[in-house]
């Protein structure tokens, strides 16, 4: 959907893929909506809410009854758009998890949750052993973990059940040899949090691909953001959490580094002297409200065995006194 507001030229666009269908792209012409989109760098899958106010019903129906399948997927582009500058990108895509509707007063509001999680990361347990005569290193119990993986997906004949590539040579932060063997039955995600947690690394799925990275040699580039841009500031808390208005660009697992004085409506914050990660992302997009917002919290404590859907980058906001 694509709403613009003469201030700032907000702009947001929802495509939706349906199985044997062209996509659907809703915009502002056709209907209303708003959106909660959270990418969490935790054990948790990154979520999308989104309300959609009165739905054609045929499309509705439609949406019900693949439902189940896990077979509609959605993409939501958001940020601002206008004649002299263009600022918006992907900030998720995943699969329809539940929908249900609700009736309020004349108007009827559609409400879709959707999950990043790749189906192999969280629908079926995975048992593999090694024993300790075979001298098994991390990256061998990856490549054998992802065989059993797509095996499991090639049997599930669902439209959104693509096996997984995996990027070769292997980059860990340490290879490591588990010298008494290792055992695992449990779901995917668990398995490459502990791997990551033993090797020092992190991971990510991009373009259907999992790619591992060392920890302390991250990809990084810097993303630079206008201290203006930022409307609340909460230094005191933990997580440190920081409102600005919305950046599409910013991604849980990114490096974090802020530096500003304070004035009468910001609280002063400095995280430059510490080693800051980005654990947190809440975008919000809501345009009857005047709420295009991304909320961002940080700490100073990265969790190594949290992997990370992009590859990281650093965010510098930074304003000399």
């Amino acid at each position: 959907m694509i709403l613009e507001n003469s201030l700032f030229d907000k702009y947001a666009e929802l495509i939706f893929q349906i199985p044997g269908n062209e996509p659907l792209i809703l915009n502002y012409k056709d209907i209303d909506f708003d959106a909660v989109i959270v990418l969490n760098s935790t054990l948790y899958s990154n979520k999308a809410t989104v309300n959609i106010y009165n739905l054609p019903i045929k499309i509705e129906e439609k949406f019900k009854k693949l439902e189940k399948s896990k077979t509609i997927s959605i993409e939501i582009i958001a940020g601002y758009n206008s004649k002299n500058k263009t600022e918006y990108g992907t900030i998720f895509k995943g699969f329809l998890g539940s929908i249900k509707t609700t009736k309020l007063q004349t108007t009827i509001k559609t409400e879709m949750a959707f999950t990043d999680s790749h189906i192999a990361l969280s629908d079926k347990k995975i048992l593999v052993s090694f024993e300790k005569k075979d001298n098994i290193t991390a990256s061998m119990i990856i490549k054998k973990i992802i065989e059993k993986t797509n095996e499991f997906i090639v049997n599930e004949k669902r439209s959104s059940s693509i096996p997984l590539n995996l990027e070769e040579p292997i980059r860990l932060g340490k290879d490591i040899t588990y010298l008494r063997g290792k055992y695992f039955n449990t779901d995917l995600k668990s398995i490459l949090n502990k791997i990551c947690k033993d090797t020092e690394s992190i991971y990510y799925i991009d373009n259907n691909t999992l790619i591992f990275r060392p920890l302390i040699e991250p990809e990084i580039s810097e993303i630079e953001c206008d201290i203006a841009r930022v409307i609340d500031i909460k230094a005191d808390s933990i997580p440190n959490t920081i409102t600005m208005f919305f950046d599409h660009r910013i991604r849980e697992g990114h490096s974090f580094n802020i530096k500003f004085a304070g004035n009468r409506y910001l609280s002063p914050i400095d995280s430059t002297t510490n080693n800051s990660i980005i654990t947190k992302v809440t975008h919000s997009i809501n345009f009857l409200s005047n709420n295009h917002t991304t909320q961002v919290e940080f700490s100073r404590k990265p969790a190594i065995s949290a992997p990370i859907s992009e590859p990281q980058e650093e965010v510098i906001i930074i304003v000399e006194p």
